[in-house]
């Protein structure tokens, strides 16, 4: 059922939604009425709670709008919500604040629509104020197209529909084409698409990728998306964002936003593993900017270098803080999540990741800063079975180790991202939390997977065993009362190991058996609560005894 409460009587309503742009607002509204003269429409002007004025400046100058004052910033989605529910056109569009039109741009996007009655949404040229074209007929995005963007690769082969990325630079725009999306500076809808899909979704997005999620659902119901080449638009681009006071340098966007939307965007619509796919793809490029502007140095790429950590600092919090897509922030304008602060880089007396900084310090051996040797010894260890999940968890665990034996804290901040995120993929993917600040001995095995929490604190001997369903000690990483477990220990699946306890060696702990207590060499624990039993000694050292 239409969300949209009036039936259609009116052949156009156009919807422009203002947040602090009252001097470009009035440019756009006088232009729609200038070069609309004749079209049974109407104009709703939504204020997403301005404090320019910007409300006064419409009701002054232009009564015969229709005026709609929101008491808070509902971003994009929400402000256009608010007048697409009480418009009356068969048409509706979604013009920007900071979008102009030409004399002909609503007669021609009106008459294209008329005469293709299987378009769902339109879109046209839009072009600076040089008359330069701007974006205006894209691809659907994907961790590909990503990182030929954020790589330049797509700004170096423009020509190449392989490489050019998602903005159709190989084509020339002189013809009407079925795309992914186009922007929404100047969206021309269909009723009938807000009929089968529903409003713009506001609890997703507060700003970005909401026209994305709705061309999509748009061309899944039907109403496929059209460029249309015959009429185009100005547009100024970031003016509400501009207003903000808190936008990036590269294109003018709220980066926290950005990326929140996009983690978003990917996990609706395809999944987690999309969403790991494109946060790896930025965390890597980020990475390698780093590391390229280390090398140069100069005033210019610290600022570069800066510029890249605070991205990989704020793409790692907003997965966190959203649950990796799951919309977990809340609604409304959310603010840029805290920074995250390394162990090593934090001051002497602090405490971070539940470890202070000298207690990660003793705990990093010489052994940790043979990467390559220890990656071969949890291979032997696991088999020679690269596909065995134990062994990416091992994986990860060898690299959280090594990062700690880099000395510079700059240098060693990327891998501490990187760990970071992969911790993360394997918990999400393996269920199997295994934080680096774990000492073990050699010849650890991870024998299965699933539902394995270790605690920071707890210890490892030599030649030890876990299987799926294990704990030992707390899940939190800061409670120094976990258990220290000596050489050759088996631990069984769903073993629980609690407590400030000692396990010595050789001892076998059963299946779902709960040791709370203290376990001397060569014995085995089994039962809830766990009861200790001596092992055997083997027949030959008896015969040797009696002898």
């Amino acid at each position: 059922m239409s969300e949209i409460i009036h039936t259609p009587s009116l052949l156009l309503s156009v919807i422009v939604v203002s947040f602090n742009t009252r001097d470009v607002t009035r440019e756009c509204l006088k232009r729609v009425y200038e070069y609309g003269t004749g079209l049974d429409m109407e104009v709703i002007v939504v204020d997403n709670a301005s404090r320019d004025d910007s409300a006064a400046m419409v009701a002054a100058e232009f009564p015969q709008a229709t005026l709609l004052c929101t008491e808070r910033n509902l971003g994009f989605a929400g402000g256009n919500n608010v007048g697409i529910r009480v418009a009356k056109g068969r048409f509706l569009l979604l013009l920007n604040s900071d979008a102009y039109l030409f004399p002909d741009t609503l007669f021609a996007t009106l008459k294209g629509m008329e005469e293709n009655p299987k378009w769902g949404i339109l879109g046209v040229k839009l072009v600076g104020e040089d008359d330069k074209l701007q974006p205006s007929a894209r691809m659907l995005p994907s961790p590909w197209t990503k990182f030929l963007v954020i790589s330049g690769i797509a700004n170096k082969f423009k020509h190449s529909p392989l490489l050019g990325g998602p903005d159709y630079t190989w084509w020339d725009h002189s013809t009407e084409k079925i795309v992914g999306w186009v922007p929404g500076a100047f969206f021309l809808v269909r009723r009938e698409v807000f009929d089968a899909v529903g409003l713009l979704n506001e609890g997703r997005y507060f700003l970005y990728y909401e026209e994305i999620e709705f061309c999509l659902k748009s061309a899944k119901a039907g109403w496929p998306v059209v460029f249309y080449p015959y009429a185009k638009c100005i547009h100024l681009g970031g003016q509400s964002s501009e207003s903000t006071g808190k936008v990036t340098k590269a294109g003018r966007q709220l980066t926290y936003l950005r990326v929140q939307s996009e983690f978003r965007y990917y996990r609706a619509n395809y999944g987690l593993l999309k969403v790991l796919l494109a946060a790896g793809v930025e965390l890597f490029w980020k990475s390698v900017i780093r590391l390229k502007n280390r090398i140069k140095g100069g005033g210019q790429a610290r600022a570069k270098r800066e510029d890249a950590a605070q991205t990989m600092e704020l793409i790692m919090a907003t997965l966190e803080r959203d649950g990796y897509g799951k919309e977990l922030a809340g609604s409304g304008m959310p603010a840029p999540p805290p920074e995250r602060v390394n162990p090593l880089d934090a001051p002497i007396d602090s405490t971070t990741d539940g470890l202070p900084r000298e207690a990660l310090q003793n705990r990093i051996i010489n052994e940790d800063r043979n990467l390559r040797l220890n990656i071969k010894r949890d291979l032997r260890t696991h088999f020679y079975d690269w596909g065995r999940q134990g062994y990416w968890v091992m994986l990860v665990y060898r690299l959280g180790r090594w990062r700690y034996t880099i000395g510079s804290g700059l240098l060693r901040k990327p891998f501490s991202l990187l760990y970071k995120f992969l911790f993360k993929v394997v918990q999400i993917l393996t269920g199997v939390e295994m934080p680096c600040e774990v000492p073990v001995g050699r010849n650890f095995r991870i024998d299965h997977f699933g539902d394995i929490i270790v605690s920071g604190f707890a210890k490892f001997g030599d030649d030890c065993i876990i299987r799926n369903g294990v704990t030992v000690g707390l899940k939190r990483v800061d409670d120094p009362c976990a258990p220290q477990l000596g050489n050759n220990v088996n631990i069984g699946t769903g073993a629980k190991v609690l407590g400030r306890i000692t396990v010595g060696n050789n001892v076998d702990i059963g299946a779902n058996t709960v040791l709370m207590v203290d376990v001397p060499d060569d014995h085995i624990a089994a039962g809830i609560p766990a009861k200790l039993i001596p092992k055997k000694k083997p027949a030959t050292d008896a015969g040797t005894q009696t002898s």
